[in-house]
């Protein structure tokens, strides 16, 4: 179970954060990363960011690069409030990698679920079943639950 004094956002900008400072976060959520991992506006855009330099550089951006496309003063403004957070002040890392682990992999399975429903929802829209072709897989649901950062 997640810590309940932690809020959903607390936890996407600490996993923002440990995109940027951890390799090995980053190495296992990359893959799997997408903005609709986000559910707080701003983090949602500085993620968009990320990967739109991403898709451009072939290359996991650094900070100053996503604070210069950033044009939002309210986005610019939230990353900086990141980037300058200092984790280890505030935690214990090994534990917090655990809570960030497990948001994650929650978050995966969500947004899988949704798309299940949005599967419902158009074939009930036309009347029929959609294609078995156009149903989510759900081999990528069961792999969900069994995403760890250390696979």
């Amino acid at each position: 179970m997640l810590e309940t004094n932690v809020n959903d956002a607390e936890y996407e900008e600490i996993l923002i954060k440990f995109l940027f400072v951890r390799e090995d976060v980053r190495n296992a959520v990359l893959p799997h990363l997408t903005e609709k991992i986000f559910l707080q506006h701003n983090n949602k855009q500085i993620i968009k960011e990320v990967l739109s330099f991403m898709n451009e550089f072939k290359t996991f951006p650094k900070g100053g690069d996503i604070r210069k496309k950033l044009t939002d003063e309210e986005d610019i403004k939230q990353f900086m409030k990141i980037a300058n957070k200092n984790l280890s002040d505030e935690y214990t890392i090994e534990y917090l990698e655990k809570q960030i682990e497990q948001f994650f992999r929650n978050r995966l399975i969500m947004n899988q679920l949704f798309e299940y429903v949005e599967f419902a929802k158009i074939s009930k829209e036309y009347g029929r079943l959609l294609d078995k072709s156009e149903l989510p897989n759900k081999e990528v649901t069961q792999d969900y639950l069994q995403w760890y950062f250390n696979q």
